[in-house]
């Protein structure tokens, strides 16, 4: 009887042991699965303008033969009408940090995401323009620091006046997309959301229906006739990381149990 009392004993703490494992091994699958954030980081900071020539920069077909943009006392300079100009690579997520002055009466932008769209050479575009001195500053969505055409940008804005430098950034992270204005988020949208779908029905590029949503593309100088300078042109690559997977809490404390 005292036999079968104790290996009904040693059965039972085995089971009880067996059960104990299986519990701890589900409990470490879980917290691997869930517990791996996926975050952003940004690479060092590249410029894209050496302060010299147009090295890295390309017409919109290609050619490094570039006429109308010349480089004036470190910076970039549309001296007369001749064409846009790009990088010379894509880019998908980004942080762009750039400085602009415009000429009285100027109109120009700078746009991303820019590539071929059934033979048309489209971008979002974040618009540079002398406000007060031309008739598209009376327009919505076509003013300073706007999504051009597409998503205005917030009122108030601390616009520098003409002749003078400003400083922005536009931000590019999957689909969200920001433009900054002398240190102010003046445009916060994510491409495919309701505020971007209906906007976007009612914009120009309607008929493009993949326009802001491809993953990447040139970055673009705009020539729209008047005079522009560009200084300070740095990017910084965005890049989707998976963080080293953390045990749970309980687990170490099963693990190094006495």
């Amino acid at each position: 009887m005292k036999t079968l009392k104790r290996l009904a004993l040693a059965t039972i703490i085995v089971l009880v042991c067996i059960y104990a494992n299986l519990a701890q091994a589900q409990l470490l699958r879980r917290a691997t699965a869930v517990r791996t954030p996926v975050y952003s980081v940004t690479t060092p900071e590249k410029s894209l303008f050496n302060g010299e020539d147009l090295t890295g920069w390309i017409t919109v077909l290609g050619s490094t033969d570039i006429t109308g943009w010349e480089v004036e006392d470190g910076m970039i300079h549309l001296e007369y009408r001749s064409g846009d100009i790009v990088t010379d690579r894509e880019y998908t997520n980004f942080i762009l940090d750039f400085d602009w002055k415009i000429s009285p009466g100027g109109n120009s932008g700078v746009k991303y995401k820019f590539c071929n769209f059934d033979g048309s050479w489209l971008g979002c575009e974040y618009q540079i323009l002398d406000d007060l001195g031309t008739r598209e500053g009376s327009s919505e969505k076509h003013r300073t620091a706007d999504l051009y055409d597409i998503i205005p940008s917030k009122p108030g804005k601390p616009l520098n006046p003409v002749d003078e430098f400003n400083h922005s950034r536009i931000v590019v992270n999957g689909r969200r997309i920001q433009h900054w204005l002398n240190g102010m988020l003046v445009v916060d949208v994510c491409v495919g959301s309701p505020t971007w779908e209906k906007a976007f029905a009612e914009s120009k590029f309607r008929e493009h229906p993949c326009f802001g949503k491809v993953s990447g593309g040139k970055i673009l100088l705009q020539d729209h006739g008047g005079e522009v300078w560009f200084k300070n042109i740095t990017i910084r690559e965005i890049e989707t990381v998976k963080s080293v997977p953390v045990q749970h809490p309980r687990l170490l404390r099963l693990k190094f149990r006495g």
